[in-house]
């Protein structure tokens, strides 16, 4: 089986996450600059998300700071609780107009934003299923990493999911890929995984065996690892497994 991790391998995340922001502070018609709004936004998220919630859980499974903002329903109550009610003073703070709920109402109406893949992704995706059955491995909250999976369709190509938030450990502790491994009734050895986290994606695969890994990313690594800059040479190292 083929996994691909999700976020910054087939999302294209950084992009996306900067249309959000952008988004944000035209609905919001916030008079900041927009670079220093979002720097300052990102700042604000992510030293709130270290305070509030188990920052060791969080740092293990990957959780984009925002990505709690667009959570439905209970989640932690408590503490995204005091989450929010910490973030809105400093946030408003930035010179915000809008009511407190006009800020959290902005962002949950970006949920759906998060369904643009990497150019070139969608086509390799198609190929890759004509070698071999293909899975998704990916750290992140359930409900948000799950709405992205559906919005972006990949529920049809690919027979196996797995998110860190659905068993409370992730990428790349040891007992999540062998939940994997179990529940999907593999063999390590019959498995490669792509992705753009080196450590997630590609040391720890390898680590448990795995018959391979490319670590897809433009930017390289100091570590002797296979890797793909761009979809081309992605295809590339994948057909190479099976040849």
């Amino acid at each position: 089986m083929i996994f691909f991790d999700l976020d910054d391998t087939l999302l294209d995340t950084k992009k996306i996450n900067r249309a959000v922001f952008a988004q944000i502070h035209k609905d919001l018609e916030v008079s900041m600059p927009f670079e220093d709004f979002m720097a300052l936004f990102r700042t604000h998220l992510r030293t709130g998300m270290i305070k509030h919630f188990d920052f060791s859980y969080n740092e293990s499974i990957g959780i984009n700071p925002m990505d709690y903002l667009m959570t439905q329903g209970p989640y932690e109550p408590q503490h995204m609780e005091a989450f929010k009610e910490e973030l809105w003073p400093k946030m408003k703070g930035l010179g915000l107009t809008c009511s407190k709920e006009d800020f959290y109402q902005a962002i949950m109406d970006r949920r759906e934003d998060f369904c643009h893949f990497i150019p070139g992704i969608q086509e390799l995706l198609e190929k890759a299923a004509g070698l071999d059955d293909l899975g998704i491995i990916t750290n992140g909250i359930s409900q948000i990493q799950h709405l992205k999976i559906d919005l972006l369709g990949l529920r049809d190509i690919c027979k196996e999911v797995f998110v860190s938030g659905d068993f409370g450990y992730g990428k790349p502790d040891p007992r999540f890929f062998h939940h994997v491994l179990d529940q999907a009734k593999l063999d390590p050895q019959d498995c490669i995984m792509i992705g753009d986290n080196i450590q997630n994606d590609v040391l720890a695969p390898l680590a448990m065996d795995f018959k391979g890994a490319i670590y897809f990313n433009p930017q390289a690594t100091r570590y002797g690892v296979t890797w793909a800059r761009n979809p081309q040479e992605l295809w590339e190292k994948i057909s190479s497994f099976y040849e």
